[in-house]
């Protein structure tokens, strides 16, 4: 399974941002109308193979993930639970940090 990822590094703090190809430049919108926009700016265009990724989970501080590939990925890799998921417009999103 490949999904996209984009590395954001900031001193030594790392973000993992992780999306389902298929929403890559959509907008969707969730609870109490909040809206995401989902950009390649932020999100990349790197396809990486989930066994790769898993590799850089660790290393990351923060992790952001749309789609329903992305986030059961994270969730099969032990990272937030099913009450960590917000739907936008039935697109489960994801925010992990670690404490």
């Amino acid at each position: 399974m490949k999904l996209l990822v984009k590395k954001h590094s900031v001193g030594g703090t790392v973000l993992l941002a992780i999306c389902d190809p298929d929403v890559l430049g959509r907008t969707l919108v969730g609870p109490r109308n909040a809206r995401i926009t989902v950009k390649r700016p932020f999100y990349g265009d790197t396809e990486m193979e989930a066994e790769d990724l898993q590799k850089e989970l660790p290393n990351a501080v923060s992790i952001n993930a749309i789609g329903r590939k992305s986030v059961n990925f994270l969730l099969s890799c032990g990272y937030g639970n099913s009450r960590s998921v917000i739907e936008f417009e039935g697109v489960p999103h994801m925010i992990f940090m670690r404490v």
